[in-house]
């Protein structure tokens, strides 16, 4: 029998072995309760009934009219958002006031919105929606249809535009990714120190029945050892990975809130 064979064996009996058993089923389901909990416990005792404020800076009189239009179109229900309009003297001001998280976007000009890395996703969408629709009452009512329409419907009427914080929202930024770099490494030490009692618990389970004798008559020590830990760590990976994909999908969708970026966007514009 090969080495690669040998570990192979031993690996697929771990993974089937370990991965029906009950402790393995119970120790996910715990997992899954315990996101759960985190996700649900915040809705629980929030407010979901309050209406949601967002601010929206306007530049220059061409913004009035899409930002009244954002503003009319609101939903305002309990459970939704309104959006109420302050007017900024420039682009520059109301730049800064969406990165320092003073308004929650702007309408610069008429066909550009500033948002922040912090924008929710809904106010972003609404601004455009309004944008393009107010361009395209305007082509209605002048009687002037022509070829941009086309453009307009197709979302090119409108620009969007991120604005670039400054250094306390630099600093509030690195203090949200201290804080949940900190988490992940607790997460993974645990997952590291669960991983690892497993291999230890099925160690000591086969030394009690004999099986272990079984095994080292056919198979090397380290072979016996390394099959053990790729098995089981190939199973920590499935079930952290897993709950760790779900937290995410979950603070992102459910929560609304915004995640920090992976790589630096240098990196990401390679």
């Amino acid at each position: 029998m090969t080495t690669y064979r040998a570990i192979g064996l031993v690996m697929w009996r771990e993974l089937l072995e370990r991965g029906l058993s009950k402790s393995y089923a119970l120790s996910w389901l715990f997992l899954a309760l315990l996101v759960g909990a985190g996700v649900a416990i915040p809705g629980f005792f929030g407010d979901d009934e309050s209406v949601r404020t967002y601010r929206v800076a306007t530049v220059g009189a061409a913004s009035v009219g899409p930002g009244e239009l954002a503003r009319s179109t609101a939903p305002a229900d309990p459970g939704s958002y309104r959006i109420d309009l302050t007017a900024s003297p420039d682009s520059e001001a109301a730049g800064a006031a969406v990165a320092d998280g003073s308004v929650d976007a702007a309408l610069v000009e008429g066909d550009k919105v500033l948002v922040g890395k912090d924008t929710p996703r809904e106010l972003e969408s609404a601004l455009r929606q309004a944008v393009l629709s107010y361009q395209v009452q305007g082509m209605v009512a002048t009687g002037e249809v022509s070829e941009r329409a086309v453009a307009i419907m197709a979302g090119e009427g409108v620009t969007v535009v991120t604005a670039e914080p400054g250094a306390d929202a630099d600093a509030a930024a690195e203090a949200r990714q201290f804080v949940i770099s900190q988490v992940a490494l607790v997460l993974l030490f645990m997952a590291v120190m669960t991983t690892g009692s497993w291999v230890l618990l099925g160690v000591t389970e086969e030394k009690t029945n004999r099986v272990s004798e079984v095994l080292l008559s056919s198979l090397r020590p380290w072979q016996l050892l390394a099959g053990k830990i790729i098995g089981v760590g190939l199973l920590g990976l499935l079930q952290f990975g897993s709950i760790a994909a779900s937290l995410i999908v979950a603070v992102r969708l459910v929560l609304d809130v915004t995640l920090p970026r992976w790589m630096p966007d240098s990196w990401s514009s390679r």
